[in-house]
């Protein structure tokens, strides 16, 4: 996804970094399209432009999205994740993009987390939303004793 929606900008636009393992989740593959999707286009709409957007999907299953922006108040934050409200900035929508990704989250045990600016700047947005993971296996140690 993060490469289909590259292709039309200029190359750097996006920074994507994702664990050397591969994080198995049991979220539906759409679902976890459309969070990743919503997220991704909010950053590069209401971004500086020519900065990059930081993509981040940790091995806890944690996925953050950041860009540079102007920083917003609390009180914005606090109703970003209603459905059709808008943080400002440039650029046309809805205003539904984090009200989705909020539901979906929820639905799945899942939480999203918003700061501005983001955290080690005095700048911009910042979004994470934790996805269910697959526990990890019982080592043969812990199920042979």
């Amino acid at each position: 996804m993060v490469e289909d929606i590259g292709r039309a900008l200029p190359p750097g636009r996006i920074r994507l970094s994702v664990p050397a393992q591969a994080v198995r989740s049991d979220l539906d593959p759409d679902a976890f399209g459309i969070v990743l999707r919503n997220l991704l286009e909010n950053a590069l709409r209401h971004g500086s432009e020519g900065v990059p957007v930081d993509v981040t999907l940790l091995a806890t299953g944690v996925l953050t999205v950041e860009n540079d922006s102007a920083v917003l108040s609390a009180e914005t934050l606090a109703r970003l994740t209603g459905r059709f409200e808008r943080g400002g900035g440039r650029g046309d929508g809805s205003g539904l993009g984090l009200a989705i990704v909020a539901a979906i989250a929820e639905r799945v045990g899942g939480s999203v987390t918003l700061r501005s600016p983001r955290p080690g700047s005095d700048s911009g947005f910042y979004v994470a939303v934790q996805l269910p993971v697959d526990p990890v296996a019982p080592s043969i140690e812990a199920v042979t004793r």
